[in-house]
């Protein structure tokens, strides 16, 4: 058995097989594995995190030259290079879990530490390219004139040229599809008329080979092998005959690579520099003829490129009250979306409050209010962003606690919902509430109210320390925690709702689920929990002294996404109920996880009474047979 590469040996692997192939075969592989369908992605390729190890194989590509000669990489590479993939991804995940347990380490922070670095790294912005060009139209094409300055191209253009490239894509794929029928009946028919009648084969097989319908068969055939192999390719000229010169080399200079142009890229989890691949991932190729092409492996991550960019050069625009009108419309986008959001799930609530004050002076702010029957759902949004977390634990912990309790984190958010939820908790007079110009907005009994639900949307997701907020969040003694859930999360979760037929009692019933088993049911992805709550009607149960975590259940939204493009496929028929369940005492008497099998715990047979009939078929009680 040959010894498991280290990560540095891995890399080169990979980096020298990469470097003997085309930039076309590369492109055309990960094109291929994402044409798959949901779940078949991660189990064909048997990659822990697809989308990020497929897109760090195209950056490690690009560090290399393009070859002279094409040659086919040998039988069983690809399979190869999924496999060392794995093995450089896990080292990242075993050296960050190692921290946990490092001695003189707060454990605590050790654990925050791991799971942020790995969350950030081992997962994309986990939203479809429909969710973020929403995004971006709200946010960046107001700054188009900014973007361009900096650019040379807008987010308007950019997002044009982005559209047309889809519809493009699509138009070839079809075409593709169109051949590939045509030489499967040019295929079938000459084989029925090769070797059927009484005429020899070999004569038959001479005169086809002179005939028009040879070359019609030999045209279709080398049409079909031509548009597969650059399914995923645009020739630039089509780019400059519809968008002109300028405005193709500008979109080209900012979205796309050329092989070799890209120096000191190495490391999987490397923020300097990151993954080029990430922020520009289109590619500049060349078919048979030398004509330039642009590929596109996988045109949603052009979405992700395109709002990154255009984020950045806002971020860091010099004119500080640009920059601020930047963040100010991040910050009120984000409170206009989830309070619609939310409100769209109780079109009978009696109050519904956009940005509202405690006083007639606008003391004490707030996002958002809803009541819905005796239930009140206070909502606070909260822009900032998780910044790349170090890989040294203290420096790690302290810029998520400094992100997580700025004016601007999910701490804030909390704070101010709990206001809210106090003033209800302590009051017995009618709470008045007040909009911008000082007038009452809203005048609540709070004997009207039975029970409230504090909820923080973030633009950004913050994975695990959002779903747990355990972790981090600091809570008042006695008070409920809230549900944290990022935008694009909050948008899936609303659609699912709606589109399963659940409305705001099926909300509410989630909320007060989600609440109680904070901190003891697990997973890094809020739709994996609400996912398992749409399907199974409830979340899993979490038994005394165990936590249970939850790996799956955001398969369900990916079943919708499909619905919606007219795909009919199923990927929960195989889910477990429940989830991964870990005894909580043992595992903290033992200092390592302890699992309890569920399933085997159910199929357990009971301890064989003393008096019982044995079970061993003799017809003698247990005590006088085989328990005697």
């Amino acid at each position: 058995m040959s010894a498991v590469p280290t990560r540095d040996e891995a890399i080169d692997e990979v980096v020298q097989l990469l470097g003997r192939t085309s930039t076309v075969e590369i492109c055309g592989y990960v094109s291929t594995l994402w044409m798959k369908q949901g779940k078949e992605v991660a189990d064909d390729a048997s990659l822990s995190s697809p989308q990020r190890q497929t897109f760090y194989v195209l950056g490690l590509a690009m560090t290399t030259p393009e070859p002279h000669k094409e040659v086919p990489l040998p039988r069983g590479s690809w399979e190869r290079i999924l496999r060392l993939l794995n093995v450089i991804t896990d080292s990242y995940m075993h050296d960050n879990m190692k921290a946990v347990v490092i001695d003189g380490v707060d454990h605590k922070k050790a654990h925050v530490a791991a799971v942020a670095f790995l969350q950030r790294f081992m997962s994309g912005r986990l939203a479809v390219a429909e969710q973020i060009e929403r995004l971006i139209r709200a946010l960046h094409v107001p700054f188009d004139e900014r973007i361009r300055e900096v650019l040379d191209i807008s987010a308007s253009e950019v997002l044009e040229i982005a559209s047309w490239m889809l519809e493009a894509l699509i138009e070839r794929a079809e075409r593709l599809f169109k051949t590939a029928a045509e030489a499967k009946d040019i295929q079938v028919r000459t084989v029925e008329d090769l070797f059927s009648g009484p005429q020899p084969y070999e004569e038959k097989l001479r005169a086809w080979q002179v005939s028009e319908d040879y070359k019609i068969a030999e045209n279709t055939f080398r049409s079909y092998f031509v548009e597969s192999r650059y399914l995923n390719c645009i020739p630039a000229r089509e780019f400059v005959e519809r968008f002109g010169e300028e405005r193709t080399e500008a979109f080209l200079r900012n979205f796309a690579l050329r092989r070799g142009s890209v120096r000191d890229f190495r490391y999987f989890a490397s923020p300097d520099p990151p993954n080029p691949a990430e922020y520009a991932p289109l590619f500049i190729v060349s078919d048979h003829d030398g004509n330039e092409l642009v590929s596109a492996p996988l045109h949603a991550m052009l979405y992700n490129a395109i709002y990154d960019r255009c984020d950045d050069v806002l971020r860091s625009d010099a004119d500080n009250k640009r920059r601020e009108r930047y963040l100010k419309r991040r910050s009120d986008y984000l409170e206009e979306r989830a309070n619609s959001l939310i409100a769209s799930l109780f079109p009978e609530a009696s109050v519904v409050l956009g940005k509202y004050f405690e006083t007639d002076r606008q003391g004490n702010e707030h996002d958002g209010l809803i009541l819905a029957g005796r239930s009140l759902l206070v909502l606070e949004e909260k822009s900032a962003e998780m910044k790349t977390p170090s890989r040294d634990i203290e420096r790690c912990f302290r810029n998520l606690s400094d992100q997580f309790k700025s004016n601007s984190g999910i701490q804030h958010g909390y704070n101010q919902a709990n206001r809210i939820v106090s003033i209800f908790a302590e009051r017995t007079d009618p709470v008045q509430l007040f909009d911008e110009r000082g007038r009452v907005a809203a005048r609540i009994d709070p004997a009207t109210v039975d029970e409230t639900f504090s909820i923080c949307v973030t633009l950004e997701s913050f994975g695990v320390l959002a779903v747990d907020v355990t972790f981090l969040l600091d809570t008042s003694a006695g008070k409920p925690y809230p549900l944290v859930i990022n935008l694009f999360d909050l948008e899936s979760l609303v659609e699912a709702f709606q589109r399963k037929g659940l409305g705001g009692e099926d909300f509410l019933r989630y909320l007060r689920q989600r609440r109680e088993a904070q901190g003891r049911l697990i997973s890094d992805d809020e739709l994996n929990l609400a996912g398992k709550f749409i399907f199974d009607g409830n979340l899993p149960e979490v038994p005394p002294d165990t936590f249970v975590f939850v790996n799956s259940g955001s398969e369900i939204f990916d079943e919708i996404f499909f619905e919606k493009q007219g795909v009919s496929v199923k990927l929960t028929d195989d889910w477990v109920p429940g989830g991964v369940q870990m005894d909580l005492r043992k595992s903290l008497s033992q200092g390592t996880p302890v699992f309890v099998s569920a399933e085997k715990s159910a199929n357990l047979p009971k301890k064989q009474g003393r008096n019982e009939l044995c079970r061993c078929g003799s017809g003698m009680k247990f005590k006088k047979c085989c328990g005697g």
